[in-house]
């Protein structure tokens, strides 16, 4: 059978995994926008990939500087990084728009490309998508068309009242994106966290949405419903990490690549826990 046709989906609502979900050498190709803020020092945001096998987190250099769109939103308004040379150029700090601003989210777009995954790295995400494939005999790549985009959830450090921040729940418009439909960072454990996932602007319905809590390892499976609408459980306080991707078959007028992979990522912290 050809690599064209080589898949089917599995569908699987409200599966509890825990640990990683499949494994493979090197940074896997999911990406994360993280941040890292300290008391009186301006945040700093890493595009971060992880490795399962060392369990660490491996910092793409050039993660910022190469996306074709970063942005952040507050309460009052957006800032478009990209125009301005990149976070903290141009007079447009990070820090002004968070502490302005109940929940600020900060977005990176990091575009269409056409890439070689190793099969492991491939069917790492054809495991996370939920979609079953096998490689063809003595196979090392697979061509991919990727089209990816991650955002986080920031509060200012040390506030006072937790409460609800609009921007949180926006929609931005990238190609592959996760919205919340409650501000997740105002929320307390255990609650049911909402989200509805897109891609190309429509409802990714049927694709499975994962959430991580980053502390224990523990990963909780929901596949969208016909809305594109995941309903998460989240049990614990602390650190998450939610994501999406949506595998499939190029067409056949596409010369360059044999699979499209849509992938979306957000993050952000819940009140009650550790990282």
């Amino acid at each position: 059978m050809g690599p064209r046709s080589q898949f089917n989906v599995c569908v699987g609502r409200g599966a509890l995994l825990v640990g990683a979900l499949a494994g493979c050498a090197g940074a896997q190709p999911v990406a994360f926008l993280r941040v890292e803020q300290g008391v009186g020092a301006e945040p700093r945001f890493d595009v971060v990939r992880r490795d399962e096998g060392a369990g660490a987190e491996i910092v793409v250099a050039d993660g910022l500087e190469s996306a074709v769109w970063v942005y952040g939103l507050g309460d009052w308004g957006s800032h478009n990084y990209s125009a301005a040379g990149g976070l903290g150029e141009g007079g447009l700090l990070a820090s002004e728009l968070i502490e302005s601003s109940r929940v600020a989210v900060f977005g990176v777009d990091l575009g269409e490309q056409v890439v070689d995954l190793e099969v492991g790295e491939f069917g790492l995400l054809c495991g996370r998508a939920g979609v079953e494939w096998e490689p063809a005999a003595r196979q090392a790549r697979v061509r991919v068309r990727r089209i990816e985009g991650s955002k986080v959830l920031v509060r200012a450090v040390g506030q006072a009242e937790v409460v609800s921040g609009p921007s949180a729940t926006t929609k931005r418009g990238e190609r592959a994106e996760i919205r919340p439909l409650f501000d997740p960072t105002a929320l307390l454990a255990p609650s049911v966290f909402p989200v509805r996932v897109y891609f190309d602007g429509d409802s990714a319905q049927g694709c499975d949405v994962l959430a991580t809590h980053v502390a224990t390892g523990a990963v909780q499976r929901v596949t969208a419903d016909d809305m594109g609408i995941a309903n998460l459980e989240l049990h614990e306080g602390g650190a998450w990490r939610v994501e999406y991707h949506r595998v499939r078959a190029a067409g056949d007028e596409d010369q360059e690549a044999l699979w499209v992979v849509y992938s979306a990522t957000l993050s952000f912290e819940m009140v009650g826990g550790v990282r």
